[in-house]
């Protein structure tokens, strides 16, 4: 074997050579088997030719037949070796190329494992730079503090006995800003107040002005009555002199004088007759539509419509519900099947 190993380099060669080798050693050795048998056969049909043994004869020829079979046997033989050497060297082929392929996936790994290990490098090289520089900077700026906070200091110190001194000066001109502020204030209230109580005089005197000018002749309103709680009155005569405002309505009940001041009208020491509403807004079903809405102007609309057997009334979102004492007819058998 170590022949083949000096003369064939390429595990290939080496193997395809010792598969060639064993085939020829034995087809030679085939060969010479079967010289020798052929031999016998010759020497054999001699001799049963010149003592005519058929016995004899036939052994010859099997074994005549006993060595072409094996000729051919060996033949078989060495073409199987052939064929072998063959598969052989196409699985070393293949593992060559696989071998090949795979050392060229493992380069191109190392390689970019490599350049992967280049670029962290880069990065890391690249942010201690960044931080040397940072550093560098922060110093700068540690030193600009310090140095800005000598001047401040300074100027702190400087300009010290100045502020104090400008202070002062404030403050006292702001005591005096504000004793004068204060007394200005006291007398600006001083005439609001007078002027507030003169303004709301004039306002509600003007404001009951307004309210006489609704009672004109024929205006109906209520007096107390003793027996009725109220009772309605046509006004007939008015008169309004020396600041005395004078009425006179005409009732059922006879005559119903007022008179009063209007000072006392002012103060409300003295109110004007509650008025009626117009007979139009009689027996409305809901209060606040009322012209005028007054303790007598509600009870005797709800007194309307208790007559009107309507035992239920609106004062907005209230409903004010009467007690009838009687069976009204308000729900009929059509309302409750609604």
């Amino acid at each position: 074997m170590s022949m083949f190993y000096n003369k064939y380099k390429d595990p290939e060669e080496i193997a395809e050579a010792a598969i060639r080798a064993e085939a020829a050693n034995e087809a030679e050795a085939a060969k010479k088997a079967a010289k020798k048998a052929a031999k016998k056969a010759q020497a054999g049909a001699a001799r049963m030719a010149d003592s005519d043994n058929k016995a004899e004869a036939a052994r010859i020829a099997e074994a005549l037949w006993v060595a072409k079979v094996t000729k051919r046997v060996e033949a078989t033989r060495i073409a199987d070796s052939a064929n072998m050497a063959k598969v052989v060297k196409m699985n070393v082929k293949k593992s060559a190329k696989e071998t090949q392929a795979e050392a060229a996936r493992e380069a191109a790994a190392a390689r970019e494992a490599a350049a992967a290990r280049k670029a962290e490098a880069a990065r890391m090289a690249e942010a201690l730079r960044v931080a040397k520089v940072t550093k560098r900077v922060q110093a700068t700026r540690i030193a600009d503090a310090a140095n800005m906070a000598k001047v401040v200091k300074m100027n702190v110190k400087k300009s010290a006995r100045e502020a104090q001194a400008e202070a002062a000066r404030e403050v006292e001109a702001t005591r005096k800003a504000g004793a004068a502020r204060k007394a200005e204030a006291a007398r600006m209230a001083e005439a609001l107040r007078v002027a507030g109580r003169k303004t709301e005089a004039d306002r509600e005197a003007s404001a009951i002005v307004t309210e006489l000018e609704a009672y004109a002749k024929g205006t109906r309103a209520y007096f107390p009555d003793d027996e009725r709680a109220w009772v309605q009155a046509v006004l007939k005569e008015k008169s309004v002199a020396s600041n005395i405002v004078r009425m006179v309505f005409d009732g059922d009940g006879g005559e119903y004088r007022f008179e009063a001041t209007m000072d006392e009208l002012v103060r409300r020491a003295k109110t004007l007759p509650p008025l009626c509403n117009p007979p139009v807004l009689e027996g409305i079903d809901d209060l606040t539509n009322l012209s005028h809405l007054n303790e007598p102007a509600v009870l005797h609309n709800l007194q309307v419509r208790y007559g009107m057997h309507n035992i239920y009334t609106y004062s907005g979102i209230v409903l004010v519900a009467l007690n009838p004492f009687a069976h009204v007819p308000l729900y009929s058998q059509d309302t409750l099947e609604a």
